[in-house]
């Protein structure tokens, strides 16, 4: 398994031989497509990031804007979903079995929160950019691309939900074969 490496902003400004500033610029601009973690207020760059950065340096040097930038990134690479690590805990306890699951389904819904607030920044620079282009063809194609990933998005919430209920109730009921209960007239039976 490869090992994960994190560097400062410090770090990559060197190894990018460009200023912190700069860095820090583009980890604000591009964060969507750059591995970040945050730790006491400083930001640590994975790097598996490092080739983003470079590719991100070499496209402003070559005299192109933001927009053409993300629009590049985004053509050949994935985007990142910032996650904090309070929204992936998950309590488990041996005998809190429900508690689980309720986390489960609390971070779950986080999670789709925090994906579709992402999707609504991206719909709404891709809007923008498009108004500035007056590119109506191109906006409905886009919005149909917008509305296939979330159908998705949505498709897969919920095979995951219905997954977590089917766990559940397999547990339920391994739990009660396990543990019979007596019915109420058997209660003064004693055991043999």
């Amino acid at each position: 398994m490869k090992e994960e490496k994190w560097f400062s902003v410090q770090q990559v400004a060197d190894e990018l031989d460009v200023p912190g500033s700069t860095v820090r610029r583009y980890l604000t601009q591009f964060s969507d497509f750059l591995e970040i973690k945050k730790s006491k207020n400083k930001n640590f760059i994975n790097s598996d990031s490092l080739e983003v950065l470079k590719e991100i340096r070499d496209l402003f040097a070559d005299k192109k804007n933001i927009e053409q930038v993300r629009e590049r990134l985004a053509s050949h690479r994935a985007s990142f979903i910032d996650v904090e690590e309070e929204d992936v805990e998950v309590k488990s306890s041996a005998h809190e079995q429900p508690t689980t699951y309720v986390d489960l389904e609390e971070t779950e819904n986080r999670i789709a929160e925090k994906v579709y607030e992402k999707i609504e920044v991206l719909i709404k620079a891709q809007f923008e950019s498009m108004q500035n282009h007056n590119n109506i063809d191109e906006l409905k194609s886009y919005l149909k691309q917008r509305d296939e990933e979330m159908t998705k998005m949505m498709n897969y919430m919920k095979a995951h939900e219905k997954s977590h209920e089917q766990q559940m109730i397999e547990e339920v009921a391994a739990a009660r074969e396990s543990n019979p209960t007596k019915r109420w007239w058997q209660i003064w039976k004693s055991p043999r």
